[in-house]
């Protein structure tokens, strides 16, 4: 019984819980660790200060003037500040004025900056031909360097305030404008001569813009025509062909040589246009060469003029005497009485059915009595 209680309670030890022991450990606190960091970097700069100066050396430039300084009876040289400064209280002294024009002055400040800058050119060339390390960015050259990245950022910084004063300048006149807008200002009215020269234009205008619609619409139109009658043609000249190549098969000729054919037409109608153009300029000579021999043109035309009345004075006569005085007063017979106008006088319109049913005269003599629908009365 004793054994199992144990057991029991050795098994209840077992199952209860037992944290594990801890270990505490001790840590620096913030101002130790700093205290340290410091003294460890003091050491650091210390090292890398020592081998930098058992290592380094002077410029070029400050070595020789270091070497020209030790030397025996070196002079020290005075500076350029000292020397200015002296010879400006010299002036106040003497009260001297520079008698240089305004003008001339620029000149002679870009005269002195030419001299510096050769004179610092040949100051480089020196030393870099002296240099015993090697050649890296000067002192003199890294100011120049640093005054040219300056001058740029002045420069864009003046174009900036510029932009922005025109900005404003606009802005405020922007304003100004809308202003002026807005205001119940009436406008000015336009005179009576300004109005014409408007409407004319727009009158001119309208007229070119209806003219080139017409224009537009008759090209279409004879453009559809054209197309028309082009089909209409070909279908023709196609219904010819094919007639004439069923109702004389024998006889049909190709398009074959159809050129040269051509060609020999136009040659042939060439020749008579030729003989006929010559067949002309003879008459026309003929007639040329008669009409000086009767006097000329108006001596012809007067004889023809002539001609013309003794010809209707005699078919007045005729008609006379064949229509008893229908033609002019009494007739041929002198009876009637009353009207002793000759022969050729106006045709009376009662006998002239008569003479057209007749048929004795002929066209020409028609037309000189004016007898007959197409001629009325237009002979005297």
């Amino acid at each position: 019984m004793r054994a199992k209680r144990e057991e029991k309670l050795q098994n209840e030890k077992d199952l209860l819980f037992r944290a594990r022991p801890v270990k505490l450990y001790f840590t620096e606190n913030w101002a130790d660790v700093a205290q340290r960091q410091d003294a460890e970097r003091k050491q650091r700069v210390a090292a890398r200060a020592a081998q930098i100066q058992s290592t380094s050396q002077l410029p070029a430039r400050m070595a020789m003037h270091a070497a020209l300084t030790n030397q025996e009876g070196h002079q020290p040289k005075v500076s350029a500040s000292e020397r200015t400064i002296k010879r400006l209280a010299e002036k106040e002294k003497t009260h001297y004025k520079a008698k240089i024009d305004p003008e001339h002055y620029t000149a002679i400040m870009q005269t002195k900056q030419a001299k510096w800058e050769e004179k610092l050119q040949a100051t480089k060339d020196a030393v870099r031909a002296h240099a015993t390390v090697p050649y890296r960015e000067l002192p003199i050259e890294r100011r120049q360097r640093e005054h040219e990245e300056k001058r740029r950022t002045r420069i864009a910084r003046e174009a900036k305030k510029a932009a922005l004063q025109k900005a404003e300048r606009d802005e405020v006149e922007r304003i100004a404008r809308e202003k002026a807008l807005s205001s119940n200002v009436a406008p000015p009215r336009p005179t009576n001569a300004y109005k014409q020269k408007i409407k004319k234009i727009a009158e001119e205008r309208q007229e070119r813009q209806e003219r080139q619609e017409r224009e537009a619409k008759e090209d279409e139109r004879r453009k559809k025509k054209e197309a028309k009658v082009n089909a209409e043609v070909r279908a023709m000249v196609e219904d010819m062909d094919r007639d004439r190549k069923i109702n004389y098969p024998g006889t049909y000729v190709e398009m074959a040589g159809a050129n040269e054919k051509a060609e020999l037409a136009r040659l042939e109608k060439e020749k008579d246009f030729k003989l006929r153009q010559l067949e002309l300029k003879n008459r026309l000579r003929d007639v040329q060469i008669k009409h000086k021999a009767d006097g000329g043109i108006i001596g012809a035309t007067e004889k023809a003029i002539m001609k013309q009345k003794a010809k209707r004075r005699a078919l007045g006569v005729v008609a006379d005497a064949v229509y008893s005085g229908g033609y002019g007063g009494g007739g041929g017979g002198g009876g009637g009485g009353g009207n002793t106008k000759k022969s050729g006088g106006r045709i009376n319109n009662s006998w002239k059915a008569r003479a057209q049913q007749d048929d004795l005269f002929d066209d020409s003599e028609k037309a000189y009595l004016g007898v007959g629908d197409d001629y009325g009365e237009a002979w005297e």
